[in-house]
């Protein structure tokens, strides 16, 4: 069987579509995975600026718990020493108060809470200084007397609660922001084996349409192989009869001609003998 001009278009139709699709799904991973490239930013922005707050949140309870730790020991001790960790919490106060509201203001529940804090922070830290001023003042009973009133543990208490709130807060984006992150990782992982499996089908596909148009070809030319040899065993045949033919032919003008020729030689012959008779002037008899 002869391979048709319409089975050539439909194998040259079966192996661009399959070309395609190759490239369709190539195209897909390619682009999935420059998704999760800008998602994996994404993911690590929020993951930062979760950190970011986490520290910021610890870092100014380290101050307070500093500033009261310096002034617990100067009222108990009366020794200066003491107020060192109270002296550098305070140095650093503003700049510290500024940093964490700053990095509160990219979050809106963050930024809330961070807006209470910093009055409770600044009246713990004015308490701070109110009771240190009267022991320096020789009041240090007035100061502790200030102490156990419990204001300024009140400002802690509250403090407190909203620094542990502000930090599930962030350690809940991070925890989000990760599991996001390991979602898209598994999501890639997927349409990378699915996309690898559908480019191997495709690719076995191709492979198969090939081979089998291979064979047909290798059929095909088969056939006219022999179709060829038959047709020059035929061409010589003919040329062999139409030799044999011409020789009969030969065999047989030879043969007419011998025939004809003792006829002719007598019927010249008898002519010459006739015009010698006839230029005689020999008569005839009627």
């Amino acid at each position: 069987m002869l391979i048709s001009d319409p089975s050539k278009v439909a194998f040259v139709r079966t192996t661009l579509a399959a070309l395609l699709l190759g490239l369709a799904a190539l195209i897909v991973i390619v682009l999935f995975n420059l998704w999760l490239v800008r998602e994996a930013g994404v993911y690590s922005e929020r993951v930062n600026a979760a950190r970011l707050q986490r520290t910021a949140i610890i870092d100014l309870q380290s101050l307070i718990l500093d500033a009261e730790t310096g002034q617990r020991g100067y009222l108990l001790t009366g020794n200066p020493a003491y107020l060192k960790p109270y002296l550098e919490a305070r140095q650093n106060s503003e700049a510290q108060l500024a940093s964490f509201l700053s990095i509160m203001n990219g979050d809106a529940p963050q930024k809330v809470d961070a807006s209470k804090i910093i009055p409770l922070i600044t009246n713990k830290l004015a308490e701070l200084q109110q009771t240190i001023d009267l022991a320096n003042a020789n009041k240090r009973d007035e100061a502790l007397a200030r102490v156990k009133t419990d204001l300024g543990q009140a400002f802690m208490v509250q403090a407190r609660r909203l620094f542990s709130v502000m930090l599930q807060r962030s350690e809940a984006t991070i925890d989000m922001a990760v599991r996001d992150e390991q979602q898209s990782i598994a999501t890639l992982r997927w349409v990378t084996i699915c996309g690898a499996i559908f480019i191997v089908v495709v690719v076995g596909g191709s492979t198969w349409v090939v081979m089998l148009y291979t064979r047909r070809l290798i059929h095909a030319q088969k056939e006219i192989g022999a179709l060829n040899q038959g047709l020059e065993e035929r061409v010589r045949e003919r040329t062999a009869e139409l030799g044999r033919a011409n020789q009969e032919i030969q065999r047989f003008a030879y043969i007419v001609t011998h025939d004809l020729r003792a006829p002719l030689v007598n019927i010249m012959g008898f002519t010459s003998e006739l015009e010698e008779s006839a230029g005689g002037g020999t008569t005839v008899p009627t």
